[in-house]
């Protein structure tokens, strides 16, 4: 229209620009409620929102590759990603299989509160694995562990939890939320943390993205299981984080 409006300008002429209530749109077009959009509009196209949200992930895969791949074995399954697991740590396929004594009865209670089930599959992800080590090197995390380094050097066990921001697209999509089960020093004075996550959606998450994820996982389409990372922070690097943190 306003292409039009400057071509009869040209002629000095002043044309009626018709209203847009002489254009009424169809019944089926004014019964549609656009306001869930792009939240619930393809709610009722799951394998759509699933084929986007694999291609947005592939797509941002070479700076987030660990939500990736934890996306692919949530769409297809654990056997089709053996070479990371085995390269970053190792699968269970029941609670009762955690090497950890120590922290199987929060893992118990955590999935049961939010998968709704007695039992899961676990991914643990050893200290040296790429997820593990990035969240050992995030700010966030250190702050927790420098904001609690009395408690842990008098000797206590800590637990608390930590919420990745998009500035870290790699931890904000692999864990987005996690719980931190159990943080204390052991007998080499090296720092230990066993860091928990769900893998699964919340609902109304103010995400949409997240929105339609959760879409596909009531669908059938993700499949939910639980991650450990656990960090190992040597001595000598607290030391450093300590002395650089109060100078």
């Amino acid at each position: 229209m306003k292409n039009l409006t400057q071509e009869w300008s040209k002629t000095q002429l002043q044309p009626t620009i018709p209203d847009a209530t002489d254009y009424p749109m169809p019944d089926t077009e004014r019964h549609i409620n656009w306001s869930g959009f792009p939240r619930t509009i393809l709610h009722d196209f799951p394998e759509t929102e699933k084929l986007l949200l694999m291609g947005l992930l592939t797509t941002t895969s070479p700076v987030a590759p660990d939500a990736y791949k934890l996306a692919n074995i949530s769409e297809n399954g654990f056997e089709t990603q053996e070479d990371y697991i085995q390269k970053n740590g190792f699968m269970v396929n029941s609670i009762s299989d955690l090497p950890f004594e120590t922290i199987k009865s929060k893992v118990q209670t955590k999935v049961m509160k939010q998968l709704g089930v007695n039992d899961s599959k676990g991914l643990i992800f050893m200290p040296h694995s790429s997820l593990s080590l990035e969240i050992k090197n995030n700010k966030q995390f250190k702050d927790y562990v420098l904001q609690n380094l009395l408690k842990l050097i008098k000797g206590e066990h800590i637990e608390g939890s930590l919420a990745f921001e998009w500035s870290n697209p790699n931890l904000y999509g692999a864990l987005k939320c996690v719980g931190i089960l159990d943080t204390y020093i052991n007998d080499h004075g090296d720092i230990v943390s066993f860091v928990f996550d769900t893998y699964d959606f919340n609902k109304n998450d103010s995400n949409f993205l997240v929105e339609w994820a959760r879409n596909v996982q009531e669908h059938g389409l993700f499949r939910n299981f639980y991650t450990i990372n656990i960090i190992v922070i040597p001595k000598n690097e607290w030391l450093d984080w300590f002395i650089k943190n109060t100078l």
